[in-house]
């Protein structure tokens, strides 16, 4: 049974474990992706590029935020699925030029806000799917995503266009910031599940 004690307990520490091992697992996608899996397929058409940088993403981010939400919820390993789902889909199509590209500072924010909304908004949805059915309150997952990564690459594509930088800027600053801003917002949200699953 969940005690007051426990969920306190989960409100001191989950956000932190959430943004660590999260923040760990995008280091090492970067750094690999730098060193040899964006060499190895840096021919391939952006299609095929973005599919796998999507994986490679989703699946050690959703690795990493599962070791965390196993201990809290039964049949979790569905969120690496979903997760890995999610970034592969919106990455192929993203790196195709589905979604078009802003050419100065306000249209690039735009872009990085509209890109945003879509893939929080289709990440929240999937990893709801995977554990929507503990709480109807867990809803609120998809909206907290559509919103955090919207702010987080609006911000990302705006340092980048001002300051005029290239390369991996974004991951390093947008995927870090969503990470903590998302895992203060699973915090809220997990012991109204832990309520139905006790």
């Amino acid at each position: 049974m969940t005690t007051q004690k426990s969920l306190h307990k989960i409100n001191q520490t989950l956000w932190v474990y959430w943004f660590l091992f999260t923040l760990l697992a995008i280091v090492f996608v970067l750094v690999n992706f730098i060193v040899w899996v964006g060499p190895l397929i840096s021919s391939a058409s952006p299609l095929f590029f973005g599919s796998v940088l999507g994986m490679c993403f989703g699946l050690t981010t959703g690795l990493a935020q599962w070791i965390v939400l196993k201990r809290y919820l039964t049949n979790s390993y569905l969120w690496i699925v979903s997760t890995m789902l999610a970034w592969t889909l919106f990455f192929a199509l993203n790196m195709a030029g589905f979604f078009g590209r802003g050419e100065d500072l306000s249209s690039k924010m735009f872009e990085g806000s509209t890109h945003g909304f879509l893939f929080g908004a289709l990440l929240g949805f999937v990893q709801w799917l995977a554990i929507g059915r503990f709480s109807a309150r867990s809803a609120a997952w998809i909206w907290i995503n559509a919103l955090v990564w919207s702010l987080c690459a609006m911000v990302a594509d705006g340092f980048k266009m001002a300051f005029h930088l290239y390369g991996p800027a974004e991951f390093m600053i947008a995927f870090p910031l969503a990470s903590f801003l998302s895992g203060i917002g699973m915090n809220k949200l997990i012991p109204a599940f832990l309520k139905v699953n006790r």
